[in-house]
């Protein structure tokens, strides 16, 4: 099959859209379709010759998909999911994963995914079949298998808010625990990130706190740790297969909604949004759930019973499948 992803990914956004759309890139890879990335110029990411960059998500510059591609699949932010409704037009198979449920009344494609820590249903949108839900939910290779141990004395803590973290919460949480020298820090921060010099510079002059700008081996550095504090989005999931307790700060109401909904099953705790919550308050949070091994304890089986990691084979299967029953109806009409 001839598939083409449109994604978007910058210090704004972050990458979690770049990242879940190379997770089915990989799996589809393997199956020899023929794949191209697409990306707008402003999107710093690209990693090999099937990312091509165009001016914009406009008809005029994506005219070529039209007659190269069978399937297009779109995993971007709701700003370019209604740039792209010109798509409706379109003979293309058109997919979408979305991180909310956008609304309903203006759908336009095919199918849709919208990965979240409920049950998993499909529902009707006109014509668009929605599959929601935590099959969904979508996760690398490595986390099949993960070896994460609760230790009774703990003081291993890693801060992780996305790849470049645009709200500084590396910045606040650090701030709030650097000054406990009982505490081992290892800060996860793109050196892309604008507060990468600065947190370079404070972990100079802290012999307890580690800078990482990247890491080959996610789910081993998730393991040498005793919790995380984290922000939202995959890395929420991430924690959850491998089972490391975890603090989450929000930067909006709704990220904290979703992130809610995975605390109210027993993942982890919900600091709140970021700008509205104390330092003091963030220390005091963490000291009191690295002194308790027994709600680590019960808290990391909880997660670890949440998720599976089949999500992205699932979702693949779901979108030949789909596809193959578009074409045979569209060849009988």
């Amino acid at each position: 099959m001839n598939i083409v992803f449109i994604t978007n990914g910058d210090s704004t956004i972050g990458y979690g859209h770049v990242s879940r759309t190379l997770m089915l890139y990989t799996f589809l890879k393997k199956q020899n379709h023929d794949l191209k990335i697409i990306v707008p110029q402003s999107c710093t990411f690209s990693v090999n010759e099937d990312f091509k960059k165009v001016k914009s998500f406009s008809r005029g510059d994506l005219d070529f998909i039209e007659k190269d591609y069978e399937i297009v699949i779109i995993d971007s932010v709701e700003l370019d999911y209604d740039l792209l409704s010109w798509l409706r037009d379109s003979n293309l198979f058109v997919v979408t994963i979305t991180l909310f449920l956008f609304d309903l009344a203006k759908r336009y494609e095919n199918i849709s995914f919208f990965p979240s820590i409920g049950g998993s249903e499909i529902i009707k949108a006109g014509e668009t079949e929605i599959f929601i839900g935590n099959k969904y939910l979508t996760l690398r290779d490595e986390f099949a298998k993960t070896n994460f141990t609760v230790r009774p004395n703990a003081n291993k803590i890693l801060i992780t808010m996305g790849g470049t973290d645009p709200y500084s919460l590396c910045i606040k949480a650090l701030n709030s625990l650097k000054n406990d020298t009982s505490l081992t820090i290892t800060v996860l921060l793109s050196e892309k990130a604008k507060d990468y010099q600065e947190l370079k510079e404070i972990s100079k002059f802290n012999d307890n706190i580690n800078l990482l700008g990247f890491t080959e081996d996610i789910v081993k550095l998730y393991s040498s740790h005793d919790i995380a504090l984290i922000n939202g989005g995959l890395t929420r999931y991430e924690a959850c297969v491998v089972g490391i307790p975890f603090l989450a700060l929000s930067i909006h109401q709704k990220q904290f909604g979703i992130t809610q909904e995975l605390v109210d099953l027993g993942a982890g705790i919900n600091l709140g949004v970021y700008d509205e919550i104390s330092n003091e308050d963030i220390y005091l949070s963490v000291k009191k759930l690295l002194a308790d091994v027994e709600l680590r304890k019960k808290t990391s089986l909880k997660m670890r019973k949440l998720i599976d990691t089949d999500g992205v084979k699932r979702i693949c299967n779901i979108i030949c499948d789909k596809f193959l029953e578009y074409e045979a109806d569209y060849k009988m009409g």
